[in-house]
Order: C-alpha cells, then structure tokens, then sequence
C-alpha cells in the first residue's frame, strides 16, 4: 500500500529530481568533453530550472502547512458478474466504471 503524499511534498520530489537530473546531464556532458581534449557539452538550463521552480514551491507549501493531498491511483477490482459493487454490495448497471454509491472504480 503507498503512502499518501500531499501534493507540496510530491511537487518538492519532483523538482528535486528534475533539478539534480539536469544538474548531473550538464556536469557529466562537460566532463566527457573536457576529458577528451575538448568538444561540445550541454548546459541543461530547462531542467534545473524547472526543477528549482518546482522544489521552491514545494518547500514553500511544506513550511506553510499544506494539507491538500496529491490524487493516488486506486487499484480497480473486478465488479461480479450480477453488477454488485466488492466494496459496499450495492447494485450498479453493467460496464460502469465506478460504484454510484461509493466511488470506487471497477473493471468493467
């Protein structure tokens, strides 16, 4: 089962791997070129600074006490053959995505 992230602490992982992903793109691009005698390398501003963006404004909605959490995936269940929802057993109609009871989604 995961963990439930609030959506600051999601936007703050996020940032984080973009910032250090660009981060490590530009310091291996220009390593490899400075140890070959020279050539092209690549600055990935695009990414740190979207990355940076992002983790700023994670840390800022940690700090501030964000509650709202980040939408999680739920694993859908089979729904029985009679059209009964395996969460809360009441009827639905035939090939609906989610119970109109309690939400939850099924294979249809």
């Amino acid at each position: 089962m995961s963990k439930v992230r609030t959506k600051s602490q999601v936007e703050l992982r996020r940032g984080a791997a973009w910032f250090f992903g660009g981060l490590a793109v530009t310091i291996l691009t220009y390593t490899f070129a400075t140890n070959g005698g020279g050539g092209p390398y690549m600055v990935a501003w695009g990414p740190v600074v979207f990355g940076l963006f992002l983790l700023l404004k994670g840390l800022i909605g940690v700090l501030s006490g964000d509650s709202e959490l980040a939408p999680v995936l739920e694993e859908r269940t089979p729904a029985s053959p009679d059209g009964k929802c395996p969460s809360c057993n009441s009827m639905n109609p035939p090939k609906r995505q989610y119970c109109q009871t309690c939400g939850r989604y099924m294979l249809a």
